[in-house]
């Protein structure tokens, strides 16, 4: 539009320098006007762009691809970038439990090309500013109110899945694809204090815990180790009263055995001298007997006689003299 409006004011200048100067510059005029009309139906595309046309207002139903066009002096062509374009911004939010927080992220976004043509007749060309970031914020918002303070420092991969998830609902009837990448999650300086006062408490908590799990664990194993002892020194005193028992069984058995090997010598050694004694008893005659008495006697008479066992008469000491006087 603006070069049809340029193109008519040289018109207009040419003209009347004509009038006032030469009539054969209206000549040159008339074979001029041709040139700047179609000098300015030549219109480039730029790689990465959409060309939106537009005649006097009116968005047309076709786009224009990368490269070189004609088209109507009357009509213009609105660039619709389609590469992906970034932009940061940070953003105050609320937890669920009310912890304000300032949210650093970067959105990521480009359009369809199909799409260009519909985004500019329904949006415009600042479709990031009214469309995009008032619908992120609302979802990342959203978001942020589910989860508590400290879960929105540790589920950053969460959030942003969540986040571009309803993003891409919202726009995606647009023909418009977004991404959102949460960067930094900044708590005010009271809440981070205390989280650090909170978390060098579970610390130290922690380190509590794990020193009397050991205190404890090395009480339960000396415990352990102490049971061990008395059984095995149980089972060495029961193994040692079994074999003392044992010992004193065998001793008790064999001092058995040599006290019934003992009298069965004896018996048997009884049972020979009587055998012996009624073997002799038996082989003595009073000749023998005799014989043996007299070889034995020394000469001497007794002094002493008892009688023949029928009479009572008294015992009577018989002495030398007497002996003598009897001769």
């Amino acid at each position: 539009m603006f070069t049809i409006i340029i193109s008519i004011l040289i018109l207009i200048t040419v003209v009347i320098a004509a009038i006032y100067f030469e009539r054969k510059s209206i000549l040159f005029a008339l074979l001029l006007i041709p040139i700047i009309f179609f000098a300015s139906t030549i219109k480039t595309v730029p790689t990465g762009v959409t060309g939106v046309l537009v005649t006097f207002g009116k968005v047309e139903d076709n786009t224009l691809e990368a490269g070189l066009h004609i088209i109507s002096p009357f009509q213009q062509i609105v660039s619709m970038d389609n590469r992906v374009q970034k932009h940061e911004r940070t953003e105050s939010v609320f937890s669920k439990d009310i912890q304000e927080t300032n949210v650093r992220f970067s959105i990521n976004h480009s359009i369809n090309k199909t799409s260009a043509m519909t985004l500019y007749k329904t949006i415009g060309t600042n479709y990031y500013d009214i469309l995009i970031v008032p619908r992120v914020i609302e979802n990342l918002k959203n978001v942020f109110s589910h989860y508590s303070a400290n879960e929105l420092v540790t589920k950053r991969e969460i959030l942003s899945g969540e986040i571009n998830k309803e993003v891409e609902i919202d726009l995606s009837e647009f023909g418009i694809i977004c991404s959102i990448n949460i960067e930094d999650v900044d708590f005010r300086d009271e809440y981070t204090n205390a989280v650090e006062a909170k978390q060098v408490a579970e610390q130290n908590k922690l380190r509590a815990q794990t020193e009397q799990l050991q205190r404890t664990a090395e009480a339960e194993a000396e415990n352990t180790r102490t049971k061990e002892k008395a059984v095995a020194d149980a089972e060495a005193a029961i193994s040692k009263a079994t074999a003392d028992a044992e010992v004193a069984r065998l001793q008790a058995d064999a001092a058995k055995y040599k006290r019934d090997q003992e009298s069965e010598a004896k018996k048997f050694a009884l049972m020979m001298e009587a055998e012996g004694n009624e073997s002799l008893a038996k082989s003595l005659s009073q000749e023998v007997i005799d014989y043996m008495y007299s070889n034995r006697w020394d000469g001497k008479l007794p002094t002493t006689w008892f009688g023949n066992g029928d009479d009572t008469l008294p015992v009577v000491n018989i002495g030398t003299e007497d002996v003598k006087n009897a001769k």
